[in-house]
């Protein structure tokens, strides 16, 4: 369902917005966690939507959710990025940043927020939202990603 969902999306927004889309995945195979992040982030991707469908045996839980990552206090106190002189290519030194992988989302928290609440807004009017429909929490395949970062869970098949 969720790749029937994601090959749609991508259709509308390359029509729409003409914008490149580019699928961790275009058949019915799981893809690693971590590798869907390092897809994003190695192609320099400017945002990345995860897009899940959820399931609950309970009957009030229902609609769809956006959520950003969210991160302990201490892990952001000691995200700050160390940056190191390297040599360069063709000689001199140059400055290249070190980001902990699992803490490359932070930076971009703020942004991730704006972009869940516009993911939210756009789809208020067609689908039916949960009561709380953006949710910060600590996702793996949010937290590696080094730009504003979303994951869709689209809602709950019966």
């Amino acid at each position: 369902m969720t790749l029937a969902v994601a090959r749609r999306l991508k259709g509308a927004v390359e029509a729409r917005l003409g914008l490149r889309v580019l699928m961790t995945r275009d058949d019915d195979r799981s893809v690693p966690v971590s590798d869907r992040t390092a897809i994003a982030n190695n192609s320099k991707a400017d945002m990345f939507i995860s897009l899940h469908a959820n399931a609950s045996f309970r009957d009030a839980v229902s609609g769809t959710t956006v959520s950003v990552a969210a991160f302990d206090p201490e892990q952001v106190i000691s995200s700050k990025v160390a940056s190191e002189r390297l040599p360069a290519l063709g000689g001199g030194l140059r400055d290249i940043e070190l980001v902990p992988w699992n803490l490359a989302q932070i930076r971009h928290k703020d942004q991730s927020d704006v972009f869940a609440n516009l993911v939210v807004d756009a789809l208020k009017d067609h689908v039916p939202l949960a009561p709380k429909p953006v949710e910060h929490a600590p996702l793996r395949v949010l937290e590696s990603a080094n730009m504003p970062a979303v994951l869709v869970e689209v809602g709950y098949p019966e």
